[in-house]
């Protein structure tokens, strides 16, 4: 276990964990992660890390007040600089692991932290409305005199869910109601199509190869992105959410023919969207859009109340009734 720092002002003591410690953090005191998203969660967390984590220094960070653990913050380092775990492009947003209450609190202990280290900056690539991040520790490093800079990051798309499908389309326009519609109708008359919903087992790595196949072959910019580094990262993902029961993989086909193939983290109530690939034979029939319109449905069968499209602001998104949520990358600097 690393060194073990106390916090004068709010009587908290910080730890540096390793992947260990942190691992078995997660399975005993997980409402300390609620609410925070699944980019902040241990089984991310690790997956990029042992994928994509060089050549950064690992730096994650439990608070605690007495023996009680009340905040977590995944940290990495190079050089006199710290960030968060994650990189903008596999990383849709970022925060602090805390509980209730301590918010302010960890925030403050966590730049007294940095500030013994004798960092000279700090970045958050992405940090949504609500986070600690923006509205704690912005806040408390401008009032210690820290040069703190907040800048558009561009939007998230998530959409709030009703309880059935039939209130689902009544929340579309018209038009976009008569197009899903539409969209369904064709679907169904190329053949019989069907849904297999996997969340772990022998099936996952089957799945994966879809989805990298389908992946790569949809777009020319998606061979580029499919990297063999960040095959590697989706694929420890994929197993890491399936044990801690946050996968969801949906391959559909059409006549036994796998038509699109859907990567989805479930947190909570929350379905998030991370990725998708889809036979380019099947284009003609919308299949990358309506195989996304299938997932809601099971979101909503299955409970969730919000389906995140995550970071993008692509048309089809709001079409399907998404809202926007701006994002920020917040940069500290204390010299």
């Amino acid at each position: 276990m690393g060194s073990t720092r106390k916090n004068r002002d709010r009587h908290l003591n910080l730890t540096a964990l390793d992947a260990a410690e942190l691992a078995r953090l997660y399975h005993t005191n997980q409402h300390l992660w609620q609410g925070s998203g699944p980019f902040v969660s241990e089984p991310w967390l690790r997956a990029w890390w042992d994928s994509l984590g060089e050549p950064y220094s690992w730096l994650v960070v439990r608070v605690d007040k007495g023996a009680e653990p009340v905040a977590v913050v995944p940290l990495m380092v190079r050089g006199d600089t710290a960030a968060m775990i994650g990189s903008d492009d596999l990383c849709d947003h970022v925060d602090i692991a805390v509980a209730t209450g301590y918010e302010k609190d960890a925030a403050e202990a966590v730049l007294n932290f940095l500030g013994e280290r004798e960092l000279q900056e700090f970045s958050a690539h992405a940090v949504r409305p609500g986070s600690v991040l923006l509205n704690h520790l912005v806040p408390t490093a401008k009032a210690a005199g820290a040069t703190v800079a907040v800048e558009s990051a561009g939007v998230a798309a998530p959409l709030a869910l009703p309880r059935s499908w039939d209130e689902y389309l009544g929340m579309l326009s018209t038009k976009q109601r008569h197009e899903v519609r539409r969209k369904f109708r064709r679907l169904h008359e190329a053949g019989v199509v069907s849904r297999r919903l996997i969340d772990g087992g022998a099936e996952v790595d089957t799945a994966l190869d879809l989805f990298f196949m389908q992946f790569r072959a949809s777009r020319t910019d998606k061979q580029g992105f499919m990297t063999p580094a960040r095959e590697i990262f989706f694929r420890r993902l994929a197993h890491n959410l399936a044990t801690a029961g946050m996968l969801v993989l949906q391959v559909v086909e059409i006549d036994g023919v796998p038509a699109a193939t859907t990567f989805c983290m479930k947190d909570g109530t929350t379905l998030y969207l991370y990725n998708n690939g889809f036979n380019v034979d099947f284009k003609v029939l919308s299949i990358g859009t309506i195989s996304k319109v299938m997932m809601i449905d099971h979101a909503i069968e299955s409970g969730c109340t919000v389906f995140d499209f995550l970071n993008g602001a692509e048309p089809y998104k709001f079409r399907l009734g998404a809202g926007t949520v701006a994002l920020a990358k917040v940069v500290i600097k204390w010299r």
